[in-house]
């Protein structure tokens, strides 16, 4: 072989050599770059998983120190009625002992509910710990799998020969003009792509709610003293309440002699009592005028038997007001009751219910999101039903348009974008229309930014370096837009 031929040759492959290693070691950077990016990532996704548990977690806390306070508040005042406050002598003993007895009652349950509050704070808080320590921990990789994902130069040298004197673009335009190309041979592992064998944490890699779902199956462990705390604290605000009827029972009529305020006062607590209950349980009409009878039924017993004025024996209607008592407590009873089922909670009181943030109400809230189309375009960007929802969606936004150009044109874009995502024609007439809308409430701003622009160059030293021509186009564009927005 000529040696002119031999050196255009050797040159020749010298350069392919040299333009296929740097290839080979530009892929390796991108390797090592690609994998650090992802355990960035990665590790990322796993605070955010530890800090979606403090969250969760926080809510029980918090909510436990807002019923330490309004326990510690009704407390505070039932010491009061018992000690420095407490009825006179005057009063007769049995509508002492009815006041007294729902005192009793008042402060052994929140007392209840105070330390009910502290053992779920406490659960909570040590179950917090042990999700953090134990189970969601950050993804650290070891020297192992940093070593795996480092490339050597010399391992350049450990490719066949053709991977070495490849030549660029031949492969490539073989597979696009050649017919006889193999349709998998674009796949090839010598066509510089390496970041497909990027080495995985080893770490836990389950699905985005798996921490949730661990989250659930631990809550149950402090579920029920945070679903007590709130029974507990509503049924000694009762009997704190009907107390108070009491208290203006004995003070008003017994000791002042005076029937009406009494009477007006009692009645005003014992409503307020039963809208509370109607607020706090789930009960029926025929239920709840049960109830309320039996709450009416004993400050009215102890006010007309106190109207009698015999002191020095118990009236018929003082034990009756009892057996009302009685059947008053019985019916609380009942209602702080577990309720078989998944929970076993008691799913009477309403407060319980939102106890689960991941409960059948927060399903059926997404169910209405996702039916009136409220939800649409939030993080989960769930598309519309279907083609005649979108342009149902679409014609209901035009023809009621919103009040300020602002959340018009908000609601014509959001509209558009829901129609075109859902595939709907661009010659559609109500999308048409709906783009020719937005463009008009568009097109105002556009004006006065413009008008802005122009004034700011009067205002700086460009106009200074305006030619009398210019600087009177300016006054003319300024005076227009003024015009135009009028």
């Amino acid at each position: 072989m000529p040696l002119p031929l031999l050196a255009a040759v050797a040159g020749n492959a010298a350069g392919v050599f040299s333009y296929n290693r740097a290839n080979f070691l530009h892929d390796s950077g991108q390797r090592v770059q690609r994998y650090y990016t992802g355990l960035s990532y990665q590790m990322q996704l796993f605070n955010l998983y530890r800090q979606d548990i403090r969250d969760l977690v926080g809510l029980t806390t918090e909510k436990m120190t807002n019923y330490h306070v309004v326990a510690c508040l009704e407390l505070g005042m039932i010491c009061t009625l018992l000690g420095p406050a407490r009825l006179p002598s005057t009063v007769p003993e049995w509508v002492l002992w009815h006041q007294l007895t729902c005192l009793c009652a008042a402060f052994a349950f929140l007392v209840a509910s105070m330390w009910l509050a502290t053992r779920a704070v406490v659960v909570a808080g040590s179950f917090n710990v042990r999700l953090q320590t134990q189970y969601i921990r950050l993804p650290l990789p070891d020297d192992e799998m940093l070593d795996e994902a480092l490339t050597k130069a010399d391992d350049f040298e450990g490719r066949d020969l053709g991977g070495m004197l490849r030549i660029p673009f031949l492969r490539t335009l073989w597979q696009k003009v050649s017919p006889w190309a193999p349709a998998e041979a674009a796949a090839d592992p010598e066509a510089g792509d390496v970041t497909r064998d990027v080495p995985r944490s080893t770490a836990v890699q389950a699905d985005h709610n798996s921490h949730l779902r661990l989250y659930q199956h631990l809550q149950k462990k402090w579920a029920c003293y945070d679903a007590y705390a709130r029974v507990t604290m509503s049924m000694g605000t009762y009997w704190l309440i009907m107390s108070m009827a009491y208290y203006e029972i004995g003070w008003v009529l017994c000791n002042q002699g005076k029937g009406l305020p009494a009477i007006v006062a009692a009645s005003l607590f014992t409503g307020i009592l039963i809208l509370l209950i109607y607020l706090d349980v789930f009960v029926g009409r025929v239920e709840l005028i049960l109830v309320a009878g039996l709450i009416v039924a004993g400050p009215a017993l102890v006010a007309s038997g106190a109207s009698v004025r015999e002191a020095d024996e118990v009236p018929w209607q003082a034990v009756a007001a009892g057996v009302a008592h009685a059947l008053l407590a019985c019916w609380l009873w009942h209602a702080g009751t577990l309720v078989p089922g998944k929970t076993d909670l008691p799913a009477k009181f309403k407060g319980v219910s939102y106890l689960d943030i991941f409960g059948p109400i927060v399903q059926e809230l997404q169910k209405v999101l996702d039916r009136t189309g409220i939800a649409f375009g939030g993080a989960q960007n769930k598309r519309p039903v279907s083609l005649k929802d979108a342009k149902a969606q679409l014609q209901s936004t035009l023809e009621g348009q919103a009040v300020s150009d602002r959340n018009e044109a908000r609601n014509l874009s959001k509209a558009v974008q829901d129609a075109r995502r859902a595939g709907v024609s661009p010659k559609d007439e109500h999308l048409q229309a709906a783009e020719r809308a937005l463009e008009r409430v568009a097109l105002p701003k556009e004006m006065q930014n413009l008008r802005r622009v122009l004034a700011d160059w009067k205002a700086s030293e460009v106009w200074n370096h305006f030619d009398g021509g210019q600087q009177a186009l300016v006054d003319r564009m300024s005076a227009d837009l003024d015009f135009m927005l009028r």
